[in-house]
């Protein structure tokens, strides 16, 4: 009983603090009673497994590997999976806009209309395989390596994730910024506001 009192403190101190972390991952996946699930349920398929240790510094990376499995297993149990591809069109950007009069691209005086609400919305039309790896790497901070052992694959197919992850959210940043660059001054606070509510 002592052991399982000293198990169950060890998990609560090692885990808890990173709930609000799997679950916030979680919500740029599936929904938000999907993501409550997937965060329970891997807490507690790390927990029944039996891994008893003081300090286990690997407990990060399993419970998002299990939280990853475990919505992968929904995924296709479903209608399936959808893979989006995209087109490879390229957007270049200016290396300084200190000077907003200076810059040959005029949307970036659009910038202000991105909101976090349309970054996270970017992030939610991303295909899912991109965008698992995009939230490991860039909200949650995981090495490549870490990525790959999470979702269960080599390390090119990581690095290629990320790489077309990052040029579709660039993309698609950038077609909205676009999209409030060429309404008139007086339409795109219009613009801003609907990326507000």
């Amino acid at each position: 009983m002592k052991n399982e009192d000293a198990k169950r403190r060890n998990f609560e101190a090692q885990a808890l603090p990173l709930i609000e972390n799997l679950y916030c991952a979680a919500q740029y996946m599936v929904s938000e009673a999907e993501a409550q699930d997937s965060v329970v349920e891997a807490l507690v398929k790390d927990y029944s497994s039996g891994h008893d240790c003081e300090f286990c510094p690997n407990r990060r990376t399993r419970l998002f590997r299990i939280m990853a499995n475990s919505m992968a297993g929904k995924k296709c149990s479903t209608a399936g999976s959808k893979s989006v591809k995209s087109s490879d069109s390229e957007v270049t950007v200016p290396t300084s806009a200190a000077n907003q009069e200076e810059v040959a691209y005029p949307a970036l005086a659009a910038i202000p209309a991105l909101t976090l609400e349309r970054v996270n919305s970017v992030v939610r039309k991303l295909p899912d395989d991109y965008r698992l790896a995009l939230i490991l790497s860039l909200r949650e901070g995981f090495s490549y390596r870490q990525i790959a052992h999470i979702v269960g694959t080599d390390l090119g197919t990581v690095r290629a994730r990320l790489h077309h992850g990052r040029r579709l959210l660039r993309k698609g940043l950038f077609d909205h910024i676009d999209e409030c660059a060429s309404q008139p001054q007086d339409e795109r606070t219009g613009c801003q506001e609907a990326n507000h509510g």
